[in-house]
């Protein structure tokens, strides 16, 4: 058997448990002693960083950074995301205000009229990046 079966077992067998003990028939002795029948230990919270993608918007044009329709999913990049514009056609895009990422990699223009780019990793930019 291997580890994902055994893990997949393990879960059908804590699902049907917690359905059990739902259904008012408690099936471990701990349950039937009156203690908590159904028990759920609660994990660290995980960050996963993400690549988010540019997309232009629906029209493919779009020009603010800050606009979230321009992402992939309507999604704007954070802090702990990597920012990713590899669509090189196109017109330049414009930074107008803060904004802090993990990485950025761009194949398009930029431009950057106010606020602060913040980058915490290396980052790419393979096309003219212009500070007005």
């Amino acid at each position: 058997m291997t580890n994902a079966q055994r893990w997949g077992r393990r879960l059908s067998q804590i699902s049907a448990a917690a359905l059990h003990a739902r259904a008012g028939r408690a099936s471990s002795p701990r349950a039937r002693r009156g203690g908590d029948p159904a028990m759920l230990e609660l994990l660290e919270q995980r960050l996963h960083l993400a690549v988010i993608m540019w997309d232009g918007g629906p029209t493919g044009t779009g020009t603010n950074f800050h606009d979230p329709v321009n992402w992939v999913g309507d999604v704007l990049p954070g802090s702990e995301d990597d920012a990713v514009i590899d669509i090189a056609a196109g017109p330049t895009i414009t930074i107008t205000a803060n904004i802090t990422l993990n990485s950025l990699t761009s194949d398009r223009a930029l431009t950057q009229s106010g606020g602060t780019l913040t980058l915490n990793e290396a980052s790419a930019f393979n096309a003219q990046y212009t500070l007005s």
